[in-house]
């Protein structure tokens, strides 16, 4: 993957992660420019391919050790210089002799040359996607000798809770499952309340991969402290959402 100064168009953001915008996208000046002096590659995922001279233009293509015991996972590129523009497609495979197969393929079918030098043409992927391309001229590209970076520390346990703290005081605020207020002349009782919180909560942890019963003690000591705050002090859902969410709720 290249890197751009300005990934506007695309990245999009959902919470804390980004994540690669599928549709088309167009470079703003800015991206044309830095395009043109060339991009710097993720070093994390670069891999060298060399191109050898074929009949119609350059192929990756090798033979390659074919064994019955072993999967292996071939990219193969192969560039067409034959036509009025180049057309590259790039097959990717993964398979060995016993076994079937696995293979996908992306075609880029090159129509014309800009009086810039881009090419432009249609695309096919598995043909199941097909749209137009315009792919332009760049420099030569950094980072290709470089050192991955170190990956990021794992977060701690603390870290981790927190974060699902927090994820669970946005939840709790506006749960349809737990009453906005409690009903002083209701007929639920504390342990009823209690119950409905200590389900909910389960439920939560749940969909956020944890498995409840590792964390039955948090939960009885959580939906206590709900159950306080509704009960003793008269709290709303929203309010009790929004102290788990800012930290001045713990079990």
């Amino acid at each position: 993957m290249v890197l751009f100064e300005d990934e506007a168009g695309r990245f999009e953001r959902r919470g804390d992660d980004p994540l690669r915008v599928l549709g088309a996208w167009q470079p703003t000046p800015e991206q044309a420019r830095e395009i043109a002096a060339g991009l710097r590659v993720d070093p994390r995922g670069a891999r060298e391919k060399r191109l050898r001279p074929a009949a119609t233009g350059f192929s990756s293509a090798r033979s390659a050790f074919d064994s019955a015991r072993v999967v292996s996972f071939e990219s193969r590129v192969d560039l067409d210089l034959s036509g009025a523009a180049p057309r590259l497609s790039v097959s990717d495979s993964l398979g060995s002799s016993a076994a079937h197969a696995l293979a996908g393929r992306t075609e880029y079918r090159g129509e014309r040359v800009t009086e810039g030098g881009a090419v432009e043409g249609r695309f096919e992927r598995d043909g199941t996607r097909v749209g137009s391309f315009r792919m332009l001229r760049t420099g030569a590209p950094r980072g290709l000798g470089e050192r991955p970076p170190p990956p990021p520390p794992e977060p701690t346990r603390a870290e981790v809770e927190e974060r699902l703290y927090r994820s669970l005081g946005r939840q709790l605020a506006t749960s349809e499952a737990l009453p906005e207020r409690l009903d002083a002349g209701g007929a639920e009782s504390r342990a009823d309340l209690r119950a409905r919180v200590r389900a909910e909560l389960e439920l939560r942890f749940a969909e956020q991969g944890n498995d409840p019963r590792a964390h039955a003690p948090t939960l009885e000591r959580l939906a206590a402290a709900i159950e306080r705050l509704y009960v003793d002090e008269a709290r709303s859902r929203e309010e009790i959402g929004r102290m788990l969410e800012d930290g001045r709720l713990r079990p």
